[in-house]
């Protein structure tokens, strides 16, 4: 959907083709971004899966990060506000279609021979790392922006974007989006944006939210027990969590595994490989983008990402602290779950990377503190 508007866009698109020509710094990233990737399947161990990921990394990360360039490109404050506004709508509906079919649940499907997880049918996964981004804009909105103001609905769409965030299930999301917003929170306070009573009314208020919501599709006792596992992994004897324990083994094995191909890695894909069973009982990546680059890409992959972020942080950070704040979040959240090419979030903010002056005034403008 977005591509057909930028591709019919008329004077937008032309502003976007001239930034990506002026622009070197941004393309040659992105090629060597692909280049990078693209060269360790000439020496993978699992091709097929290697070549898929590789197809993942060109039609989400690039396309999404030039998806992002294009609205940046165009920035103005307009645009800004829509993006803000659609963000927190996807938000509340996806939390009312959550809290509408019950609760957190995880089957296993005999004819697949797998397990599927899902709020029905839903990706658990994929939806609590969306509203732990949309609980961070709200809150951010709720600091800075007021939009949705009128019948203080920017109140309740925190609320509501708080109670999807619990609904998920999914622990990371949970923590890494708590973490980030307390460090939000405090950022704030020393800027003298918003006062105590404000946090306590909000987390007060939250809590009910996140009561009223469980009652009604019973998800809260289901959220303890899977936040009570994660204290078993000091006592493994009690630990009765499949994701929690294979996460050990992975992290338990991982440097081992790292030492067989130290400098280049066993390639793309190549986690996913039968003769690496014992180490990865079958899965097809770590869940932590950090052993999946050393596993798979070697030092000089870990080398590379890490270099990346760092970049990526500096370069937004001079933009605005509170952006660098949602960034990391997607950087949490990528040490617990999904794999490269699904790391939508993180990668896309190379887009940042190379603005023009012009655009990152526009930015700063925007999106300057109160």
């Amino acid at each position: 959907m977005l591509w057909i508007l930028i591709l019919t866009s008329g004077i937008q698109t032309k502003n976007f083709l001239n930034d990506l020509k002026s622009s070197k710094a941004f393309p040659l990233l992105l090629f060597f971004f692909l280049a990078f990737h693209g060269f360790s399947l000439f020496y993978t161990h699992s091709f097929i899966y290697g070549l898929s990921k590789f197809y993942g990394i060109i039609f989400n990360l690039i396309l999404n990060i030039l998806a992002l360039r294009f609205i940046i490109v165009n920035f103005s404050n307009d645009i800004f506000k829509k993006v803000i506004e659609v963000i927190l709508i996807l938000g509340v509906i996806l939390t009312l279609i959550s809290a509408s079919s019950g609760p957190f649940i995880s089957f296993y499907d005999e004819a697949m021979q797998m397990k599927i997880f899902g709020i029905g049918l839903w990706s658990h996964v994929g939806f609590g790392r969306y509203m732990g981004f949309a609980f961070l804009v709200s809150l951010i909105n709720l600091i800075y922006f007021d939009y949705f103001r009128k019948y203080n609905l920017e109140k309740l769409i925190f609320l509501i974007s708080f109670a999807g965030l619990i609904l998920s299930g999914l622990r990371s999301a949970i923590v890494c989006s708590v973490i980030i917003s307390i460090a939000i929170i405090l950022y704030s306070l020393k800027k003298k944006n918003i006062s105590y009573i404000k946090i306590i009314t909000f987390l007060i208020a939250g809590v009910l939210v996140l009561f009223a919501a469980a009652y009604f599709n019973n998800s809260l006792s289901i959220l303890f027990t899977r936040f009570s596992q994660m204290f078993n992994v000091f006592n493994i004897k009690n630990l009765d969590d499949g994701a929690i324990s294979t996460r050990l083994h992975i992290y338990k094995n991982s440097f081992e595994l790292f030492l067989q191909n130290i400098f280049i890695g066993r390639g793309l894909g190549s986690y996913y490989d039968e003769s690496l069973f014992v180490f990865t009982r079958g899965l097809k990546y770590p869940h932590n983008v950090l052993i999946e680059y050393s596993i798979e890409l070697g030092s000089v992959g870990l080398l590379f990402i890490l270099t990346l972020l760092i970049f990526i942080y500096k370069k937004i950070s001079q933009i605005n602290l509170i952006l660098s704040f949602v960034f990391l979040y997607f950087v949490l959240l990528s040490m617990f779950s999904y794999s490269i090419p699904f790391q939508t979030g993180m990668f896309s903010f190379i887009a940042f990377i190379s603005l023009e002056e012009e655009n990152i005034k526009l930015i700063k403008d925007s999106i300057s503190q109160k």
